[in-house]
């Protein structure tokens, strides 16, 4: 009875003594310590990400300004209206296990950096135009071959809204969207019906230009009377406007001759700029003259200049000459 006396007095002092033990620990802070960058330390500022430890710091500030240079890495240098981010972050102080080891802040920071996403939305507004729409309709009241605008057509203006989205500073996706502030006008153009002579050649290989007997010099003459008269795209008139081909195909209509309205290089016979006499029709890269002599031209030249006399090669190279009348 003594023995076993003895015996439970031992076990109650041992029990007794660890539980001051635990005592004392808890008092002094002696807990188990992890390793901080070499460094041993109780406890540490965590950075939770969506629930889970992707960094730890030694104190709460370091870990702030790590989530806040994360993020603002990810935004680019534009004036965002709109900066969201996605992911749930939570930044809390913590005793750690002894087990834990972090060898450098930078691995945290890394860690953090591919945890966060951050969207940013980007507003972009400018003004564009809204294009001239060209109709066309067509009349009797012209010949097969003739046009002739009778609308000029107004460019109009429009508001243009892009709004960009970026992922971590890459686009995402873009949407614009438009609204007309000034609608544009149209530009109507007459296109004729009317059948011409019977004698009248046109473009293809179907039929052939005529050649006419009589005197280009009266055409050249004739085409001077309008020196200094506008250009206007489409038109055919030597006095309220006229385009290049306009231009030539007017002079030889009031003079009697058929012409067509366009393509002066595949009509009549082919002469070189030596055999070239007045009249003749002088064809360059989107463009066409009258030969006037002298290597010069009349023709009607561009909005700018309106119908003009100079030399031959004023309009670039000349691609072809063409004589209508012999």
């Amino acid at each position: 009875m003594r023995r076993l006396f003895q015996k439970n007095t031992k076990l109650v002092i041992q029990i007794e003594l660890f539980a001051l033990l635990i005592c004392f620990c808890t008092l002094f802070h002696i807990t188990p310590r992890a390793l901080y960058c070499g460094e041993k330390v109780h406890a540490l500022t965590v950075v939770k990400v969506n629930n889970k430890e992707v960094g730890y710091f030694k104190s709460k500030k370091e870990a702030e300004k790590a989530v806040k240079n994360t993020i603002q890495s990810k935004v680019p240098k534009k004036n965002f209206e709109k900066i969201e981010v996605k992911d749930k972050i939570e930044i809390e102080e913590k005793q750690v296990d002894s087990k834990l080891k972090v060898t450098s802040k930078k691995d945290g920071i890394k860690k953090i950096e591919k945890s966060i996403d951050v969207q940013t939305e980007y507003t972009e507004k400018s003004t564009a135009n809204d294009d001239i729409q060209v109709e066309e309709q067509k009349t009797d009241e012209l010949y097969v071959g003739e046009t002739k605008e009778v609308e000029v057509g107004e460019v109009g203006t429009k508001e243009v809204e892009t709004k960009t989205t970026y992922i971590n500073g890459e686009v995402k996706d873009t949407k614009t969207s438009e609204e007309v502030t000034k609608p544009a006008k149209k530009k109507i153009i007459l296109i004729g019906t009317k059948e011409r002579p019977k004698n009248y050649s046109t473009l293809g290989s179907k039929y052939n230009a005529p050649m006419y007997k009589g005197n280009g010099q009266s055409i050249v003459d004739y085409g001077k009377l309008f020196l200094g008269n506008p250009y206007v795209y489409g038109g055919t008139s030597l006095t309220k406007g006229c385009d290049c081909s306009g231009f030539i195909y007017r002079l030889y209509l009031d003079s009697g001759y058929s012409v067509p309205r366009v393509g002066f290089d595949k009509i009549g016979k082919k002469v070189s700029l030596a055999e070239a006499r007045p009249g003749d029709i002088v064809t360059y890269k989107g463009h066409y003259a009258l030969y006037i002599g002298n290597n010069k031209v009349i023709h009607a030249s561009n909005p700018q200049s309106g119908i003009i006399e100079t030399n031959i090669n004023y309009s670039g190279a000349v691609l072809s000459i063409n004589r209508v009348i012999e």
